[in-house]
């Protein structure tokens, strides 16, 4: 039995991920994106760039385990999403001028 070094046992992993069936693929990327949203909402912070970098994290090992449709629908998805965070809450009216550049 061979020792696979780090490199080989990401490769291997990277391989076997690429093989799975779409459905899966988008189904895993779904629920990290709902797991995201969840911890976004939690958190009470003030953490500078969320809810984006926490989202753009999703987006990234979403791409680059299960290529690039799983990480389209992952942008998708957290664009819709990230819209709950911005000034206008839960709409996309805009009340005062201020708003357009915090837009």
């Amino acid at each position: 039995m061979a020792i696979l070094t780090m490199g080989q046992k990401m490769l291997s992993f990277l391989e076997k991920s690429s093989t799975l069936p779409l459905w899966s693929k988008l189904a895993t990327t779904g629920l990290l994106v709902t797991a995201a949203f969840f911890v976004q909402i939690t958190d009470s912070a003030d953490v500078p760039g969320e809810p984006f970098l926490l989202f753009f994290t999703i987006i990234a090992c979403s791409s680059f385990l299960f290529g690039a449709v799983a990480g389209l629908f992952a942008g998708a998805a957290t664009s819709v999403l990230s819209l709950l965070f911005l000034a206008p809450q839960g709409t996309l009216a805009i009340s005062a001028g201020p708003d357009v550049v915090d837009v």
